[in-house]
């Protein structure tokens, strides 16, 4: 608690609200104007002095000028009463005890109102002062409220924007601390995941993923917290859902205030897309080193095979009264024309052997082939077939893509030992930029679509890459020479088309073939 102030002499200089002399000036005009006033009054009061009159000049004095202005008038108003007022009776002024009472009255009056007037006057200053300085703290601590709710709001605004931001990449991305726990996702990684994000939050990989592949991650994370420098994988992953994805993943130590390291910032983008592209391209790159290989082959080993077939005719004619030789030399021209045949398939394939070319109706002979099928495919075996009369004439070899047809259904009868359906059905597509970019391949344009698929057993993906390779096979030794999809793939790409093989075991096989079409 604060004490009282002393009361000093300063008081009586104290200005108050008006200037010093003007205080003073009323503080004397006011007591002789009382004085006067009394004087005209005496006679209606009688001769007592009416001190209480005197009050007055004091109060208003000491209003104005505070403590001296106000004992001023107090001490004037004390000897003006004492002197003019009060009837002397000895030599002492002051003689009856009734005026001298009066007259000390006036005076601890005078004193009190201008004492109590200045206090008045101080706390009313105190006061203001006091609510000025609680009005500048008030505004003070307004603004700081207004600046702090602006502040936040601009931290909303740039959290709700960065949020947006986050979820609206198609990349995984997600927060880990140095324990490995969540900390947060974006939408992609919740849906990768399929799981919530506030589901993911605090929990570490052991609860989503098996437990070689959670600690896979976590040596990975370990390694990243460790040396504080990013780390990058590409690597295969199947999802919650089955699905199988490449993914490129990023992962970043994140540092406190202070520079320590408080966890890492993982981004993962699907590259599967990519992925199958480039194995696309490699997969023609080597058909077409293959094909390249395997024309050249061809093409010096049919020299040789003319050669051995036309000397064979030559000696058959000379041994031809030989019974003990002649039928040697006619086992050498068979396997001289098997040899012929091989040599034909590959040329095929290397897309070097000659194609008549000319307008067909892909329908007619569908429907033609599909009439002889039907005769000699097996009781178990069901043939489906699907045209579509709109399709307009393909410029092909009607050789080659009967033995097209022939080649992949018997493949397809192969795939189904144990029976199964065979669909054949034709439509007409067009191709664009967005085919090309989704599936590595595709001239923009009309095309003729002929898709032929089975029921059967269906392969595996490592399998599928190679079918279309020379003298691969999956057949028993003896039972196959591995040229027929070979062929297949040599026939297409002679007539500028595409043919796409999809299989997944126990879920049979389809081939689809996109030939140019003539709209000429």
């Amino acid at each position: 608690m604060k004490s009282l102030p002393k009361i000093s002499l300063k008081w009586l200089f104290f200005t108050g609200r008006w200037p010093l002399w003007q205080a003073y000036a009323v503080a004397v005009a006011a007591t002789v104007a009382t004085l006067f006033i009394r004087n005209r009054l005496g006679v209606a009061f009688g001769e007592r002095p009416l001190l209480i009159m005197f009050m007055f000049p004091i109060i208003l004095s000491a209003c104005l000028g505070g403590v001296g202005p106000g004992m001023a008038s107090t001490i004037l108003s004390a000897a003006i009463v004492d002197y003019f007022l009060i009837p002397p009776t000895h030599s002492f002024r002051i003689s009856q005890s009734y005026d001298a009472v009066q007259l000390f009255m006036l005076v601890m009056n005078g004193v009190l109102v201008s004492f109590l007037t200045e206090a008045l006057h101080r706390f009313r200053v105190s006061a203001e002062s006091r609510t000025n300085d609680f009005n500048r703290a008030n505004r003070q601590l307004e603004e700081e409220i207004s600046e702090r709710k602006r502040a936040e709001e601009k931290l909303r605004r740039e959290r709700a924007l960065l949020r947006c931001l986050i979820d609206s990449a198609s990349d995984l991305i997600f927060i880990k601390d140095r324990d490995g726990a969540y900390l947060g996702c974006n939408r992609a990684s919740a849906a990768f995941m399929g799981i919530p994000e506030c589901e993911q939050i605090g929990k570490t990989d052991f609860d989503f993923f098996d437990r070689e592949r959670a600690e896979a991650i976590r040596e990975n994370d370990r390694q990243v917290l460790e040396e504080g420098k990013p780390f990058r994988i590409e690597e295969w992953v199947t999802t919650r859902n089955g699905v199988k994805m490449s993914l490129d993943t990023l992962k970043a130590p994140f540092y406190g205030p202070d520079g320590e390291v408080l966890g890492l910032v993982g981004i993962c983008r699907d590259i599967s897309e990519r992925k199958n592209l480039e194995n696309q391209l490699r997969q023609a790159q080597k058909m077409e080193a293959i094909g390249t290989l395997t024309g050249g082959i061809a093409h010096e080993f049919n020299n040789i095979m003319t050669a051995v077939i036309g000397y064979g005719c030559i000696l058959k004619l000379e041994l031809a009264d030989s019974a003990k030789l002649l039928p040697k030399v006619d086992a050498l021209l068979h396997a001289a024309d098997r040899a012929a045949i091989l040599v034909r398939s590959l040329l095929s394939f290397s897309c070097k052997q000659e194609s008549e070319l000319k307008s067909i109706d892909l329908n007619l002979l569908i429907s033609r082939e599909g009439e002889l099928l039907r005769r000699i495919i097996r009781k178990d075996i069901e043939l489906n077939v699907s045209l579509d009369d709109s399709l307009p004439v393909v410029i092909a070899d009607h050789g080659q893509i009967r033995q097209l047809l022939v080649n992949l259904i018997n493949n397809a009868l192969d795939a189904m030992p144990k029976g199964g359906e065979i669909a054949i059905s034709t439509a007409s597509v067009k191709l664009d930029r967005k085919f090309n970019e989704t599936h590595g391949f595709g001239k923009p344009g009309e095309y003729a679509l002929l898709t032929i698929s089975d029921s059967g057993e269906g392969m595996e993906e490592k399998i599928r890459q190679k079918i279309f390779e020379p003298f691969f096979t999956t057949r028993e030794v003896g039972k196959g020479t591995g040229l027929g999809l070979s062929i297949c793939y040599g026939i297409i790409k002679q007539h500028d088309g595409y043919i796409v093989c999809e299989s997944d075991p126990g879920k049979g096989t389809t081939f689809t073939i996109y030939l140019p079409l003539n709209l000429a």
